[in-house]
């Protein structure tokens, strides 16, 4: 079905258009977030989110 919808379009436009939507996004697998209640939510599967939308980040983990 896939073939169908690209189907006449130009390999060089699709290529284009599919790097600008990718760059839009950013998927982090095992990822956390943090709650105002300052509960941490596990996901259960990779997170997807505009860039736009993550206001922080950091690396590693919390010592107690």
């Amino acid at each position: 079905m896939r073939e169908e919808i690209y189907e006449g379009v130009d390999p060089e436009e699709m290529r284009t258009i599919r790097e600008a939507i990718t760059l839009l996004y950013i998927h982090l697998r095992d990822a956390r977030i943090l709650l105002p209640s300052g509960e941490f939510v596990g996901m259960v599967g990779p997170w997807r989110g505009k860039q736009s939308a993550v206001d922080g980040y950091w690396l590693g983990g919390l010592v107690s």
